[in-house]
């Protein structure tokens, strides 16, 4: 059987993620099947085990996939801007674009592989870390700049800012309801700036 060009394996793997990404969203994760996923690729069970060991092995490739959309489409929208507060709103922007476009992938990785007991240290893990970094480094060019209180802790900040904007994006993820993306975007973005004190 002659060996398939690198080109050739990246369409078969691209092929089988885009059906394993139909049928996670269409039906969760119990739900999903390898052979559900074979039959909507149009191949057989065993070509799926030659990619991948497992039904949470392909999960990950899935989400993997995702975030690197998202580290990408990201980090090109905060380097687009310039200034702490803009950078701040586009980031917010982009992560709330994200749950309010992909649902059912975003309640996967929260429900599914998140809270899992591998998850840390796994490739997602580091993919996680990478992408909320980006928002530490936004942080920390704002001190610099004097943009931001030099005693502001960049970590603290991430773990506030992420916490809101994901209990934000639970109404849409539990009860259907939209977001308002922009607006939204930008009040948190401005409460986070000036802060709640009374001047």
């Amino acid at each position: 059987m002659p060996r398939l060009s690198e080109a050739r394996r990246q369409d078969r793997y691209d092929m089988l993620l885009d059906a394993a990404t139909t049928q996670f969203g269409e039906k969760g994760y119990d739900a999903t099947s390898i052979s559900g996923i074979a039959r909507a690729a149009g191949v057989s069970d065993g070509l799926i085990y030659r990619y991948f060991t497992d039904k949470r092995a392909l999960l990950s490739a899935v989400l993997e996939r995702l975030f690197e959309r998202i580290i990408e489409r990201t980090t090109t929208a905060v380097h687009r801007v310039a200034g702490f507060d803009n950078r701040l709103e586009q980031f917010i922007t982009s992560q709330l674009s994200i749950f309010q476009e992909e649902p059912d992938l975003c309640r996967l990785y929260i429900r599914e592989l998140r809270n899992s007991g591998n998850f840390r240290g796994s490739p997602l893990f580091h993919m996680t870390k990478r992408y909320t970094d980006l928002l530490v480094h936004i942080v920390e060019e704002g001190v610099q700049a004097g943009e931001v209180a030099e005693d502001t802790d960049p970590r603290m900040l991430r773990d506030v800012l992420f916490g809101g904007i994901e209990h934000i994006a639970l109404h849409l993820l539990v009860g259907g309801q939209p977001l308002e993306v922009p607006e939204t975007s930008k009040r948190l973005a401005h409460m986070f700036v000036a802060g709640v004190g009374k001047r």
